[in-house]
């Protein structure tokens, strides 16, 4: 299994944040993608690699992770004008961080699937000062087309990567 070195966070608010410094701490290379300027700088200072648009954070990444609001945000930054759809190719890892409706997350899980993209639905949870320590969990669920082939890699990286005993079922 290839390892994934070069990722993407969408979304650099609390949570966004920690997950992006987090992979910078574990040597991946890492574009991040907000649209507070003030922030980005702030990242281009940590060792990221500051974009203003998720087509640009996309470019050559193996996984991409999305941590904005909402469902509707979520739509805009993967499918809307400059999106990250524009620049992904086939294979690229997904992991919808974002909460959401479980109708919405299998609705852009079904949409980037058809066009040959892995999904991991992943809500988190831990909050900011985990976030910011690698300390966060992720929520299984059973809309994780990616996640047998490309959790791996992440686990060692994220100290307290951890997942419930089952995945929960989403319901339309």
């Amino acid at each position: 299994m290839q390892d994934v070195r070069r990722a993407a966070v969408i979304g650099l608010g609390s949570m966004g944040w920690g997950a992006a410094l987090s992979l910078l701490r574990a040597d991946f290379s890492v574009a991040g993608c907000d649209v507070r300027t003030d922030v980005l700088q702030r990242f281009a200072e940590a060792g990221g690699k500051p974009c203003t648009t998720p087509a640009k954070a996309a470019e050559a990444t193996e996984a991409i992770l999305i941590f904005v609001v909402n469902s509707k945000q979520a739509e805009d930054v993967l499918f809307g004008s400059q999106g990250a759809l524009e620049t992904a190719v086939p294979g690229t890892v997904f992991l919808l961080c974002t909460t959401m409706a479980p109708s919405a997350a299998i609705s852009i899980a079904e949409r980037l699937e058809a066009v040959g993209m892995l999904v991991i639905d992943a809500p988190v949870s831990g909050g900011h000062l985990k976030a910011l320590s690698g300390l966060w969990v992720r929520v299984p669920t059973k809309l994780s087309s990616g996640l047998r082939l490309h959790s791996r890699p992440f686990q060692p990286r994220f100290s307290g990567w951890a997942t419930g005993p089952a995945p929960a079922r989403r319901s339309r």
